[in-house]
């Protein structure tokens, strides 16, 4: 009889427990977890926000996502620290996949860099579509004009993110640093923010400078930093400010605890049709953020996919059935 009791006893409490559990949303057995590494321009758009919890409700899952700098995203990928990233920045990624650290490079979306800056623009470039003239530009005045403490100025993001990384090209192109290839160092109107694209647009806010940004996290961020501040350089007749956005599955063979399914899933969700139409379809303040280049259907050949990652991610949508997605 004791024993008995002592059964009913146990079974109230863990019935109790998975009702309480329950109640209070906590899952009683673990879900399937993606660990996906993105560029902080994606996930300060917010685009992040109408995919992922979508993909989470019909797939039963768990992501968990982390927002840094291209570069540091990559890193996650190196170390196995992740199973799929989402980066832009093409030469990067190309090393990525050609040491090993990741396969099926799928690039899906861009949009383009801008030069962004105070309204009354002391260095005189609003308006200009060269970029590189631009930085010349920007260069000559800032070096003349600038004051450590007041500015103006020009703020870097300076954490090796795809923005930093195109910014340093600029540079490298722009007299008179061409004929070196150096970038700006030590110069005090030189500000280095350390820190993601929304911090950085902010921190350029503030100091009533310069900065080269994305559209769609200028486009996130315009409503809420305060009107003293505009799109300056844009439309660079070159493909030199496209931005294209690409996702690469961490090598499952180096690194065999990836959840290579999920994250095949993930991606596939995201180029099937209903994917593509969402992520098109996004908008901020009226402005749409990303222009769909799936299938090489941009005009630029930074935005082109191998032809045999195409095949590949194609067969993966159909596999999953995410050609039916509703």
């Amino acid at each position: 009889m004791e024993k008995k009791l002592k059964a009913v006893v146990i079974i109230g409490i863990v019935g109790a427990a998975a009702a309480i559990a329950i109640t209070a949303g906590i899952m009683l057995y673990p879900v399937p977890v993606l660990r996906l590494s993105t560029t902080t321009s994606v996930n300060d758009s917010g685009l992040m926000n109408i995919l992922i919890p979508d993909f989470e409700t019909r797939f039963k899952c768990d992501i968990r996502l982390t927002p840094k700098g291209t570069g540091a995203a990559i890193a996650d990928g190196s170390n196995g620290d992740a199973d799929l990233i989402l980066v832009h920045s093409r030469t990067s990624e190309l090393a990525f996949v050609a040491a090993g650290n990741g396969t099926r490079r799928a690039c899906f979306m861009y949009n383009d860099y801008i030069v962004v800056g105070p309204n009354s623009d002391p260095c005189g470039i609003d308006g200009m579509t060269n970029v590189t003239k631009a930085f010349t530009y920007l260069h000559d005045n800032l070096t003349l004009s600038s004051n450590p403490v007041t500015g103006p100025c020009w703020v870097s993001r300076n954490d090796s993110s795809g923005t930093h990384t195109k910014e340093k090209s600029i540079w490298a192109l722009a007299p008179p640093h061409k004929s070196s290839g150096s970038i700006i160092t030590g110069e005090s109107w030189y500000v280095c923010a350390n820190n993601g694209m929304g911090a950085t647009l902010t921190m350029t806010y503030e100091k009533h400078g310069y900065t080269l940004s994305d559209r769609a996290t200028w486009y996130a961020y315009e409503a809420t930093i305060g009107g003293d501040m505009k799109i300056l350089v844009q439309n660079d007749p070159s493909s030199t400010l496209i931005n294209p956005y690409s996702f690469i599955l961490v090598n499952a063979t180096k690194y065999p605890e990836t959840n290579l399914d999920l994250a095949q899933k993930f991606v596939a969700f995201c180029l099937s049709p209903y994917g593509l139409a969402k992520i098109e379809a996004y908008q901020q303040n009226g402005h749409s953020l990303f222009t769909i280049c799936w299938n090489n259907t941009a005009p630029y050949d930074v935005c082109n996919s191998l032809t045999d990652d195409l095949n590949f991610w194609n067969a993966k949508v159909t596999e999953y059935g995410m050609n039916t997605l509703l």
